[in-house]
């Protein structure tokens, strides 16, 4: 297993390949995608503004994760990897 930690800085690249453009915007799609696919097959919710105001906050808490560790990291694995962690959380959260 890949060691992610954010305190690792042999995680950080000093830059990125603009040539990669469309493999990190396939990325994001891909987390948000199942960030949607996941969350829409967890949470039982009534109302559907409920619905779709936990859904925009859980996209704007992803597109924030995403971007910030892209600009710092510039590693689109570990970008990848805490995304995730923070979409499971976030579901988690809102599902207690």
């Amino acid at each position: 297993m890949k060691n992610f930690e954010i305190s690792n800085t042999n995680n950080y690249n000093s830059n990125f390949s603009f040539n990669d453009y469309n493999k990190i915007l396939n990325t994001y799609e891909s987390i948000i995608n199942e960030f949607t696919n996941y969350a829409l097959s967890t949470f039982v919710i009534q109302h559907k503004e409920f619905l779709i105001f936990i859904l925009n906050r859980g996209i704007e808490t992803i597109h924030h994760c995403f971007t910030q560790l892209f600009m710092y990291t510039k590693n689109l694995d570990l970008v990848t990897h805490h995304c995730k962690k923070a979409f499971y959380y976030y579901i988690e959260f809102i599902g207690q």
